[in-house]
């Protein structure tokens, strides 16, 4: 990935966080999406939303990271692109187990996120409805997220756990 073609936002639990260019054309495009109106308050909240999902993906890979830190790896950066993000590591897992915790942790993350936004979003509700009504859509929004990870295909999560099951047998290169 061509770094010169990305901007750091800053860093989590001493993590660099960059930001691809080309993520810039979609924050637009989802700010319009999650704005309930389409005056100034509405494109506001859409932007908040925006910013939500965003938070959630950084927050799936650190959860990799901090697993992949926890079996000796070192976490160059999380980089966040159009399509998600990645946890950059300077090394995969050694252990099939090891890659295993790795790949399921940003799933959980997505799926704790996910449950605990579904679960605010009523009482949130009776404080403001449009912020109930967001917390409720990252919920679910995080919820699709850690099960489209989980297909077993790689470089989804759910394929990296394929290969780490399978590198037993047939080796890493195989698998």
């Amino acid at each position: 990935m061509n770094m010169s073609n990305s901007y750091s936002i800053g860093k989590v639990f001493n993590i660099p966080v960059r930001v691809h260019i080309t993520l810039l054309i979609f924050l637009p495009l989802l700010t319009v999406w999650f704005a309930p109106a389409k005056d100034l308050m509405g494109l506001a909240f859409g932007l908040l939303g925006a910013i939500a999902l965003f938070g959630s993906i950084v927050l799936h890979e650190v959860g990799h990271s901090l697993v992949a830190r926890a079996k000796g790896s070192r976490i160059r950066e999380i980089l966040l692109l159009p399509i998600g993000g990645m946890a950059r590591l300077d090394q995969l897992p050694r252990r099939p187990a090891d890659e295993i915790l790795t790949a399921l942790a940003g799933p959980a993350v997505s799926f704790v996120l996910g449950f605990l936004g579904i679960l605010a979003a009523p009482t949130l509700v009776k404080i403001n409805s449009m912020v109930g009504v967001l917390c409720y859509h990252i919920g679910g929004l995080n919820i699709m997220l850690a099960l489209f990870n989980l297909i077993p295909s790689f470089p989804m999560d759910g394929g990296r756990v394929f290969r780490a099951v399978l590198t037993p047998r047939m080796g890493r290169l195989a698998a």
